[in-house]
């Protein structure tokens, strides 16, 4: 496959060099900048759309094993330690933060 160039909306480019047939390429912005932050170029346009939104950076992680111990006397303990007074509020307060960071940026998705 020929080398593939996606062009976004600010004139960015980004050049795939590998041998799939990609059909679609991705961009984050920062959008008080305009500072690009990762691009990057994906198989189908809704591949595409899934790995910008899980590019966009974020303001905290719950910790590794979340999911698995958040209901369990480990969870309570760690979201206790953090200041809060159960898993359930540790999270929800974590993705909110990570709700307000995900607005300073925008993605693009271009078709090819």
């Amino acid at each position: 496959m020929a080398h593939v160039t996606a062009t976004f909306s600010n004139g960015h480019t980004d050049t795939y060099k590998g041998n799939r047939e990609v059909t679609a390429a991705w961009m984050v912005v920062e959008v008080a900048t305009g500072r690009v932050i990762d691009s990057g170029h994906s198989l189908t346009v809704q591949a595409a759309e899934k790995t910008a939104k899980a590019s966009v950076p974020r303001a905290v992680m719950l910790p590794t094993g979340w999911r698995d111990h958040k209901n369990t006397p480990a969870g309570h303990r760690c979201a206790k330690s953090a200041g809060y007074r159960s898993p359930r509020e540790m999270e929800q307060d974590y993705k909110r933060q990570n709700a307000e960071k995900a607005k300073q940026y925008r993605t693009e998705v271009v078709a090819l």
